[in-house]
């Protein structure tokens, strides 16, 4: 009978703790357990502590905030010329048109001129053929004719990366095995 009532006591306790902790909220979530500390006083919908308008604006948990820090985050609205207030689009206006397919996936983009982007992608199954009929890894592509020309490239460009030098010399360095 004592071992029955001390299994009833550890299951009443266990329950207990499990909807304190759950009923307590003061843990934000990448913390270590622990709620936000001053500095970093709000705890954001993502669970990282912080102090910006996207840490402590909407979503923001107050339970393990820093002395409830969280703030409603209010838009501000658009004013004329004239001082009068002005409602906020919902969407921008504008829209997209395809007009062309680059052949590869675009991994980096770089315009090399005014009317040509040179684009490289890792090595992938693209639609671009090369000469012998092996996937391209890279084309040149004319932004006004929307057509592309295949480039080989000897190397997996996969993880690499690339920029521009002082002298405009556009260079791509790294990336994974060969071929």
């Amino acid at each position: 009978m004592v071992f029955v009532r001390k299994i009833g006591l550890l299951l009443a306790a266990s329950i207990l703790a499990v909807s304190w902790t759950a009923d307590a909220g003061i843990a934000c979530k990448y913390n270590n357990g622990l709620s936000c500390p001053e500095q970093t006083p709000c705890c954001s919908p993502h669970g990282h502590c912080g102090n910006s308008v996207l840490a402590c604006g909407t979503g923001c948990d107050p339970t393990a905030s820093f002395n409830d820090a969280c703030e409603r985050y209010v838009i501000p609205k658009a004013v004329g010329p004239d001082g009068k207030s002005r409602p906020t689009p919902a969407l921008p206006k504008g829209s997209f048109k395809v007009v062309g397919h680059t052949g590869v996936a675009a991994q980096h983009i770089a315009l090399v001129t005014p009317t040509k982007m040179l684009i490289i992608d890792k090595a992938e199954n693209n639609p671009a053929k090369l000469p012998n009929g092996k996937a391209a890894y890279s084309v040149e592509y004319d932004t006004v004719t929307n057509e592309y020309r295949v480039l080989d490239v000897l190397t997996n460009t996969f993880c690499s990366g690339g920029g521009y030098l002082a002298n405009g010399t556009l260079i791509s360095a790294g990336g994974a095995e060969g071929k």
